[in-house]
């Protein structure tokens, strides 16, 4: 048994002395749910933490991320090479839960178009991974989804 993943759902990797980073995420997404008292809470404090959002709002001008997580364990469709696949995502579920998951489908394609493929760095997997965070963060806030089932959604998916 596969004591940092016990469902297998992370994909496995292939040299067991690499940190699966997919299950490293999704239990920090845990510990900050159980530590929070609201979705709002929850959403902020991922928001400042994993993607760099001054007070966990949605903004064009992140910061560094206090949390970083590499690009093991996330399946293929994710992974652009640059080893920050968590900070999208978590900044793509922010704008889709605090407005809405049209908006936030909005910003991954539109973000991606307008602020990488000038510097001709697009990234179909950034979009892909925006689109799945904005979906996730509109189901949080229409209460589709508790927060503390977001972790393993994250097991599941990503």
């Amino acid at each position: 048994m596969n004591f940092s993943d016990p469902f297998g759902l992370c994909r496995q990797l292939t040299d067991s002395t690499q940190v699966n980073e997919c299950e490293r995420f999704a239990a920090f997404v845990d510990s900050v749910a159980a530590g929070t008292r609201s979705d709002d809470q929850f959403m902020l404090a991922l928001g400042e933490l994993v993607a760099g959002f001054p007070g966990g709002i949605p903004t064009t001008n992140a910061g560094r991320s206090a949390v970083r997580f590499g690009d093991l364990g996330f399946r293929d469709e994710y992974i652009d090479g640059d080893q920050h696949p968590a900070r999208h995502f978590v900044a793509n579920m922010s704008v889709g839960y605090f407005g809405g998951t049209t908006v936030g489908n909005i910003t991954a394609s539109v973000r991606e178009i307008w602020g990488v493929c000038r510097l001709r760095a697009c990234s179909g997997e950034d979009v892909r991974l925006g689109k799945a965070g904005a979906a996730l963060g509109g189901s949080l806030r229409a209460r589709h989804l508790p927060r503390r089932a977001v972790g393993q959604w994250i097991r599941d998916n990503l």
